[in-house]
């Protein structure tokens, strides 16, 4: 459903969309993964702007600046997916992008074609 709507938004002329993702638990106790599963779809944001524990990340993840980029790797995306934090990402709706690219590979990996 994502996929239609960056299609539509691209189409509208937008540059972007962004959004709250969320982790933790909600409000009644239920496990919310929206950093984690917003990443996997291509959003992206700066780590140092968002992450309390930035400098306690593995070594293999030193050097990353953004959540793409922590996203890249197995190890990345377990630290990822156990940072229980909400956040502002945003995916990026110009041709080629990074975004599209990461949309398009998780895509791939589901087996999810679309009629554009």
């Amino acid at each position: 459903m994502f996929a239609h709507q960056a299609y539509a938004a691209q189409a509208l002329g937008l540059t972007e969309i962004g959004l709250c993702a969320g982790a933790g638990p909600d409000a009644n106790g239920n496990a919310l993964n929206g950093t984690y599963t917003w990443a996997r779809c291509g959003f992206d944001a700066p780590l140092k702007l968002i992450v309390s524990d930035f400098f306690s990340r593995p070594t293999s993840l030193k050097g990353v600046r953004t959540v793409q980029e922590v996203m890249r790797s197995d190890e990345g995306r377990d630290w990822w997916r156990n940072r229980h934090i909400r956040c502002e990402m945003a995916f990026d709706l110009r041709v080629g992008s990074l975004s599209w690219q990461v949309l398009q590979a998780y895509l791939d990996e589901k087996g999810i074609r679309l009629d554009k």
